[in-house]
């Protein structure tokens, strides 16, 4: 991806080509993760296969890329002056892209607000009352499959705004940032499953005595 960092500096200036270059690879990255996670965990078969093989391990995995996933949304969302976030922006772009970019960045507010109330009462923190009065505590916002996808659908648009009005054409295509790499996954969990299984039944059938597996460091 380096090479298009030239192409950015040249149509957007050095600062805000820079800048954009940088959040542009964030938000890949942002829907790489929230892909690959759809993909391990978006079905109830999915889940089930990963519990029949790893079950406390899975539950482990999940909540720390789900929560990953929460932090990526809250950093590229954070207003902080001083950190790259889609607020960097409106610094550097040009003044006519205002009236296109207000509404949108409204919209990354409403969408991305849960983002903010995990990061601070849950994730980076653990609210008090929260964790040991859950029932006089107010309720954590919600982090739902659709929550998520309008919230990296909003950041989204403001990138693919910003690409458009400076570089013309087609912009990023984010939604097809994948490498199928869920799918792989869990094809060598159902052919372990499988083989596990066939080797229980062949120790019933009395073809082989022991099905102890073998070392992983071996």
């Amino acid at each position: 991806m380096n090479e298009m960092q030239p192409d950015y500096t040249q149509m957007m200036g050095d600062t805000l080509g820079r800048t954009f270059y940088a959040l542009n690879i964030e938000c890949i990255a942002l829907h790489v993760k929230w892909t690959e996670f759809v993909g391990l965990f978006g079905t109830k078969q999915r889940v089930d296969l990963l519990n029949k093989a790893g079950g406390g391990l899975i539950r482990i995995i999940e909540d720390a890329l789900f929560h990953e996933i929460v932090l990526h949304i809250w950093r590229m969302t954070d207003t902080h002056r001083k950190v790259l976030s889609l607020h960097v922006l409106l610094k550097h772009v040009d003044r006519a892209l205002d009236p296109k970019l207000k509404p949108l960045f409204d919209t990354v507010a409403d969408a991305c607000s849960f983002a903010d109330d995990w990061r601070h009462r849950w994730i980076a923190h653990r609210n008090l009352k929260l964790a040991t009065r859950p029932g006089n505590a107010k309720p954590i916002e919600d982090a739902t499959r659709q929550g998520i996808d309008a919230a990296i659908a909003s950041i989204t648009k403001v990138l693919q705004t910003v690409e458009r009005h400076y570089c013309g054409g087609a912009a990023t295509a984010y939604e097809h940032s994948s490498f199928g790499l869920a799918d792989s996954f869990l094809y060598v969990i159902r052919d372990g499953l499988d083989a596990r299984n066939e080797r229980m039944n062949a120790l019933t059938r009395g073809e082989i005595h022991d099905v102890r597996p073998r070392p992983i460091d071996e």
